[in-house]
């Protein structure tokens, strides 16, 4: 999922604060909430996303989709890709609503704990020579699946949670890892431009 996924959804524009009596009184911001992730879950894909996220985003959703399109096949990379954005677009409009309980922020924190400690990793294994490590990277991207499952499974739906474990089940493929990762693998050219966009992401330096 991109770092910036909060800061890119600002551009959404809210409800105003109002009831609406629909049999009981319904607070109109819970209908609008509801309204919004089910209309952005519709049209968050690869071809609507660059209009409302950063063009950083943009250029590391696009590398990593051809990334997957070339190892697995064009449907599934855009199956991945596609569910990552969704989400994206789906946990942002939680955040940006202040719709997460106590207990779902800690979880919330917890992942972006993680995800910026990933981050970190795959920058410091890209700068680095030799300090690619397949085991520990693998275990740290299950770390984040764990944790951002808990998170889905406490604010989304079970349908959610499935595309949750499908993303990282494509990611966390070893060969896939390696081939990216290595200096002589078959995408570490486009590996190495994902992470300068990356570094841009995770330093808040994105256009």
């Amino acid at each position: 999922m991109s770092l910036n996924c909060i800061k890119s959804f600002r551009c959404i524009q809210g409800f105003k604060e109002k009831q609406v009596s629909i049999d009981n009184e319904v607070p109109s911001t819970s209908l609008a909430l509801r309204a919004q992730k089910k209309i952005l879950s519709k049209i968050s894909n690869r071809g609507v996303i660059k209009h409302i996220v950063s063009d950083t985003s943009v250029a590391l959703f696009d590398s990593l989709y051809d990334v997957l399109k070339d190892y697995y096949s064009k449907t599934e990379a855009e199956k991945t890709v596609n569910r990552l954005t969704k989400l994206s677009v789906k946990l942002g409009v939680m955040i940006r609503e202040n719709q997460l309980s106590p207990s779902a922020e800690k979880l919330a924190a917890s992942f972006r704990a993680k995800l910026r400690s990933l981050a970190l990793t795959i920058m410091s294994f890209a700068r680095v020579d030799y300090s690619y490590d397949r085991s520990f990277l693998i275990r740290q991207l299950g770390e984040a699946k764990q944790r951002l499952e808990l998170l889905v499974g406490a604010t989304l739906s079970e349908k959610s949670k499935r595309h949750v474990a499908y993303v990282f089940d494509h990611l966390s493929d070893g060969r896939l890892l390696d081939q990216m990762f290595q200096p002589n693998g078959e995408y570490h050219s486009t590996f190495c431009g994902m992470v300068v966009n990356l570094e841009k992401l995770v330093d808040g330096a994105d256009a």
